[in-house]
């Protein structure tokens, strides 16, 4: 094992994920007792997928930057925006927006027709395509309630 030995009590072996499942223990996989103490897997992990918003008041609204690239507001909704708000911090979503309203966006969109189910704890667990007919003007945005659930407004 690459972090050392660990016990030999293993749950699993053999995993095979795809990558769409929602949890280890969803994956293919067989259980652990053909293993030894020095066959443990082990990750190191990447914040690639930065979420953030752009072109807003505050850190609570703007168009929506995934991975440093734009979302394409094609079928861009409520329980999206929850989902990215949430992710964010926030306690969810005061409004859903679209047409680039908070600015004009790359188009190297990252994901398009997102839809969430609203329950997902990252906008990437979310169905999406990767392509659609989106231009500059066709960036998903956000107006997040602060973390007490109100909405935030500016005077």
């Amino acid at each position: 094992s690459e972090f050392g030995n660990v016990p030999e009590n293993f749950l699993m072996s053999h995993v095979n994920c795809s990558g769409q499942e929602d949890s280890l223990i969803d994956c293919p996989h067989k259980d652990g007792d053909d293993c030894g103490s020095c066959m443990a897997a082990g990750v190191v992990c990447k914040n690639e997928y930065k979420i953030e918003l752009r072109g807003g008041s505050g850190g609570h609204d703007g168009n929506v930057f995934f991975g440093n690239q734009p979302v394409c507001d094609k079928n861009w909704d409520l329980k999206d925006a929850n989902v990215v708000c949430k992710m964010l911090g926030f306690n969810g979503a005061n409004k859903a927006t679209k047409s680039s309203e908070f600015g004009a966006v790359p188009e190297n969109f990252n994901m398009a027709n997102v839809a969430c189910k609203g329950n997902e704890i990252s906008i990437r667990n979310c169905s999406h395509s990767g392509e659609a007919d989106c231009n500059s003007n066709d960036g998903a945005g956000v107006v997040c309630l602060d973390t007490l659930g109100y909405t935030i407004s500016l005077k």
